[in-house]
């Protein structure tokens, strides 16, 4: 629409400004020449990019969707298990942690939030007496070395 609309402006411009016959008015239908060209590459290089932009928002929408229904499938599979499980980052931040895990040591959900440390989920366990310091900070040592090997 926006190249109709140069073309059906600058042209019939163009060719009148060449038809004066005048040296300056040459010159002017030459920098209208310049401008339609310009233009139009810009109308070409827009169209390209939201063109680019919109089948990426619609690959987006779809890993999106598709991640989704894996979260949910792991969501389900996690907590259909009859063990407790937690999983750590390798700087000791909760990743996973399924209701089990949270049922077998009286957990809520802010004791098993994604991102709570190790240390912080120790201290928890000791502060409501289901670990004894010791275990706690052998659990806790343990899971360093692990870590590191």
């Amino acid at each position: 629409f926006v190249i109709v609309q140069l073309l059906c402006f600058c042209i019939p411009m163009c060719l009148g400004l060449l038809a004066a016959n005048h040296p300056l008015y040459s010159v002017i239908a030459l920098f209208i020449g310049f401008f339609l060209i310009t233009n139009i590459s810009v109308a070409f290089s827009l169209n390209r990019n939201l063109l680019a932009l919109a089948f990426a928002q619609r690959q987006a929408e779809t890993l999106a969707a598709s991640l989704r229904t894996k979260n949910v499938t792991l969501d389900s599979a996690l907590n259909s298990m009859t063990h407790g499980l937690v999983m750590f980052s390798p700087n000791l931040e909760l990743e996973i942690a399924n209701l089990r895990f949270a049922e077998l040591y009286r957990l809520g959900r802010d004791d098993v939030a994604v991102g709570l440390r190790l240390t912080d989920m120790l201290d928890r366990l000791i502060a409501s007496q289901i670990l004894a310091p010791a275990p706690a900070r052998d659990l806790g040592e343990v899971c360093r070395r692990a870590i590191r090997t």
